[in-house]
């Protein structure tokens, strides 16, 4: 197992250089990416000088886009020398079917950490993109106990967050201004913000407008570095350590040395984090437990002489039943509406 992080400076890279144990860096233009504030030219500086630093440069394009906007990104992209790629990293599956049809020699990382959290899908996605697949990153709502059956069962390697913001909700929409146009004709597009919900009581989100939408994180951060061995006995091939919220201009990793050499020491625990955090899922996901909370309550209405229950209905139209016994139609039959 690797470790992997952003990068967006030439410090970066020296900082990786020492650890030995970052591999792989990714690199975030402006143009592509969710929160990437560098421009083209200065992300491909850097992936020629991660070639010369003996690391992996990885493109990320993680933005959703429309028609147009993916014709927009596909221009930028073919200005890259994808050569000096290790690989592209995405997250909107059109983007991913068009590297697959235009550029098959080019690897992909398959965003699926905020969706396709079963395992048949995962396998779909495996089956269809084949060796071109060079990893997919699966979802932090996935325990331990799931993650490792997912590690053993995909013959594509895995990549997780080990520490890092906890990203809860994205959209293209811009929900911090209230003029959409200006955001996206101007270079203050980067809006942070502090918010509070009636439902969330005292809890704090932060949430980041940029030129390609919004996103909304956890006041905590995700930290399991101190739980990683399990997986990597396993087979996991990649973690993810992301320091940009916690790096000042125009670095995006700083303190990466102190969390690796810690690590290597087997001395990682959450202290060495500096903010406060969370492995909430890690151990279990009891998320999906409220929904037998929201099934309808008319199992309850039910007798031992009732024939049908009422699904659908449209006034003066039809009623449709779901028939419980057999009964004959023709006998008068009473209807009870609770």
């Amino acid at each position: 197992m690797h470790f992997l992080t952003f990068a967006s400076s030439i410090h970066d890279l020296h900082r990786f250089k020492s650890t030995h144990l970052v591999q792989e860096v990714l690199l975030e233009p402006e143009t592509l990416t969710k929160q990437g504030r560098l421009s083209d030219e200065k992300a491909k500086s850097l992936a020629e000088a991660a070639r010369e630093h003996h690391l992996k440069p990885v493109l990320v394009w993680d933005i959703l886009m429309t028609e147009d906007s993916l014709k927009r990104s596909l221009d930028k992209l073919s200005n890259w020398d994808l050569g000096l790629l290790h690989a592209v990293r995405v997250h909107d599956l059109g983007a991913a079917y068009l590297l697959q049809k235009e550029w098959p020699q080019i690897q992909i990382q398959l965003l699926v950490n905020s969706g396709n959290h079963n395992l048949e899908a995962l396998l779909g996605w495996q089956a269809h993109f084949g060796s071109q697949l060079d990893r997919m990153v699966l979802s932090l709502e996935l325990p331990k106990e799931q993650l490792s059956t997912y590690i053993k069962t995909l013959s594509t390697p895995c990549e997780i967050l080990g520490a890092g913001r906890i990203l809860i909700f994205y959209s293209p929409r811009f929900l911090l201004s209230q003029n959409d146009q200006t955001q996206r004709q101007t270079d203050s597009s980067w809006i942070e913000s502090l918010l509070h919900t009636n439902e969330s009581g005292e809890q704090t989100f932060h949430a980041l407008q940029t030129k390609h939408g919004t996103q909304l994180f956890l006041e905590e951060d995700w930290f399991i570095l101190d739980q990683l061995q399990p997986l990597a006995d396993l087979g996991l091939s990649a973690t993810l350590i992301d320091l940009r919220h916690l790096s000042d201009l125009p670095n995006s990793a700083d303190g990466i040395e102190e969390i690796c050499n810690a690590y290597r020491l087997k001395q990682i625990t959450a202290d060495n984090w500096p903010r406060p955090v969370t492995s909430c899922f890690f151990k279990e996901n009891r998320t999906s437990q409220i929904f037998s909370e929201l099934k309808p309550k008319t199992g309850k209405l039910k007798v031992q002489g009732c024939l049908a229950e009422v699904i659908s209905f449209e006034k003066q139209k039809y009623c449709a039943f779901w028939v419980h016994q057999n009964f004959n139609a023709a006998e008068n039959t009473q209807l009870h509406i609770p």
